[in-house]
């Protein structure tokens, strides 16, 4: 019963951890992690019961401990929070439940905003490509240049695009060019 108590206290302990470690970290390699992990404490708890001695045994509830650490600091809120982070509210369910899979299929967003996060989905579906690869590729973005991708890849009225395109230019002939490139894209 204390080896039980003592067990959830980890446990909360290193789930609150989870909070800070998710936006330092990332997502994607706090899945890596866990994984490699709670795999290794698996495998030192079945090693430890081999023996079938007591002494042994205590080795077993160092791998439980350690298992149950690694899931809250790393698996435990990451299927939860990624899919309702990222997904549009008509998939939301869908993404939510199909969540143990997530690391091949979603891309990284830790620092990123949710204008970022759009221009992921959207570099991926225009320039037909795995969003995980579509992350990778798109760097780091200001707010200015969250604007000005965001216009490249279709958000925002033609009235925007073609502002936007006359007020980065300083002649009247490359207006005209840069128009015309906006209305073929």
């Amino acid at each position: 019963m204390i080896l039980g108590g003592v067990n959830m206290v980890v446990y909360s302990i290193f789930a609150t951890m989870s909070w800070f470690l998710i936006e330092r970290v990332g997502r994607r390699k706090l899945f890596l992690v866990g994984s490699f992990r709670q795999s290794l404490s698996m495998v030192i708890a079945f090693a430890c019961l081999i023996p079938d001695n007591e002494q042994e045994a205590k080795g077993a509830a160092v791998g439980l401990f350690t298992f149950i650490a690694t899931f809250g600091a790393t698996w435990l809120p990451l299927p939860w929070l990624y899919p309702a982070e990222i997904s549009p509210i008509k998939t939301r369910a869908k993404a939510s439940a199909i969540s143990t899979l997530i690391y091949l299929f979603y891309p990284e967003t830790a620092g990123r905003s949710l204008e970022e996060i759009d221009l992921i989905f959207a570099k991926g579906y225009l320039e037909n490509m795995g969003y995980v690869r579509a992350a990778k590729e798109l760097p780091r973005l200001s707010d200015e240049e969250i604007e000005r991708v965001a216009i490249q890849y279709g958000f925002g009225s033609a009235d925007q695009e073609a502002k936007h395109v006359v007020g980065d230019s300083d002649s009247t002939e490359s207006n005209v060019v840069r128009t015309g490139d906006v209305e073929k894209n």
